[in-house]
């Protein structure tokens, strides 16, 4: 249960990129030509598209009818291909995180 825990804290995500996928997550115009969505969905992720030019992407089609196992399998495989994008922060020393080599910071107003 730790490791779903720890992805709810995204408040530095602008800042760095991901510490790790969630259960359903949103992508925005700024960053979104970042993703290879193709790559995403050939390991099962369910993306959508959204008004606005945003993404969803859910870890399983209906990740409200998948176990906790197969939701941990299935975050474990979209951290990956996150990580391999660049698009995974590095949050290994809490007072220097890195962003991953892909992920432009995006301001917040």
């Amino acid at each position: 249960m730790t490791a779903f825990n720890q992805m709810l804290r995204t408040r530095t995500v602008h800042k760095y990129g991901f510490e790790s996928a969630a259960v359903r997550n949103y992508v925005g115009p700024e960053i979104r030509d970042r993703f290879d969505f193709r790559q995403l969905q050939d390991l099962g992720a369910h993306v959508v598209e959204l008004p606005g030019n945003a993404v969803r992407i859910d870890l399983t089609q209906r990740p409200w009818d998948a176990s906790f196992e197969v939701l941990y399998r299935q975050m474990q495989r979209i951290n990956s291909s996150l990580a391999a994008q660049g698009l995974m922060g590095d949050y290994s020393r809490s007072l220097l995180k890195k962003p991953g080599p892909n992920w432009p910071a995006v301001s917040v107003s």
